[in-house]
């Protein structure tokens, strides 16, 4: 079967004793290998974006095993990740793929940089803006939810980031 609908949870999570699950990834995952992973898709300012990541720590640490967006139809793992940097520590939740859930995969540095540049806003966008952007309609209040989780996200990324650094991260 190509597509995976209705995963059953208790298959994922018999894949890991539950003491595993909630230990994974406590060390930073800023290492040699995956910052090359990284490099690869830097296009231009890879040596800011060394000199960024050289002061970072990025840990992650399972949740759970669920639906994570309000339209899933798989369930995924979850993931809370800490991005530490000069002193100061942000986090945020991460719903992997169903594809890496499956195949036991943990999110990669390069995954999680990635979502930060994408979700990264240099601009303050209004909603109407957001909306605009996004193809969402101005009068939805599903809209209106996704934008706050957006704007609070987005603060949390500028409190430890600069436009310059998300503008030389992977994506």
């Amino acid at each position: 079967m190509n597509v995976i609908n209705n995963i059953d949870k208790s298959s994922v999570m018999h894949k890991y004793p539950v003491s595993y699950r909630h230990s994974m990834n406590k060390q930073n995952l800023v290492n040699e290998e995956s910052v090359n992973k990284c490099l690869e898709y830097v296009s231009e300012g890879k040596e800011l974006f060394k000199d960024i990541i050289k002061s970072l720590k990025v840990t992650t640490k399972l949740l759970d095993t669920n639906y994570f967006f309000d339209d899933d139809k798989d369930i995924r793992n979850i993931y809370r990740v800490f991005i530490t940097r000069k002193g100061k520590t942000i986090s945020f939740k991460f719903g992997d793929s169903i594809d890496a859930t499956l195949k036991g995969e943990e999110p990669s540095l390069y995954d999680l940089l990635t979502i930060v540049s994408s979700e990264y806003d240099f601009n303050d966008s209004t909603f109407e803006e957001f909306c605009d952007e996004f193809g969402y309609d101005i009068d939805s209040r599903k809209a209106e939810k996704i934008y706050k989780n957006w704007t609070k996200q987005n603060i949390k990324f500028k409190k430890i980031f600069q436009d310059s650094e998300i503008e030389v991260f992977p994506h």
